[in-house]
């Protein structure tokens, strides 16, 4: 599978927010299947029950639409990754949110995280660690 159809697919978990109702039932069944096709074997080293994640997505959509839609992208996720009830009744697709979460968006943001490790590394290589900050924000321009 290639990384713009996981990519594309990863989507489903950020556009949630601003769905409607009458959109719930059908949005991202297609998605959550093809991300767990791809993290297969990580989701199930993490425990995942595969059996559960559609339902899981299921229940999430309705329970974000209800009482998150005011939310940021930002405040849903950590709301649902670190509070009870929510972090255990969504166990399972909370797995593959934690995974997507993880991935950097596109490559370009990999390699923008790659110059600031290299920058980093290359200024305690030279001992010049007052410059590091100023540097990290360098490579961010």
């Amino acid at each position: 599978m290639g990384l713009q159809v996981q990519y594309s697919a990863s989507g489903c978990l950020t556009m949630m927010l601003g769905l409607r109702q009458s959109q719930l039932l059908d949005y991202g069944i297609e998605e959550i299947t093809i991300l767990l096709n791809h993290f297969d074997v990580t989701l199930k080293k993490g425990g995942c029950d595969f059996n559960k994640v559609q339902d899981e997505w299921q229940a999430l959509k309705v329970i974000v639409a209800n009482t998150f839609s005011d939310k940021s992208y930002l405040a849903l996720w950590q709301t649902l990754l670190n509070k009870e009830p929510y972090n255990h009744d969504f166990e399972n697709i909370l797995h593959l949110v934690e995974i997507m979460l993880l991935l950097p968006i596109s490559s370009a943001q990999l390699i923008l995280m790659i110059r600031m490790v290299y920058v980093y590394v290359k200024a305690l290589h030279n001992k010049q660690t007052g410059l590091i900050a100023c540097e990290v924000v360098g490579t961010l321009q």
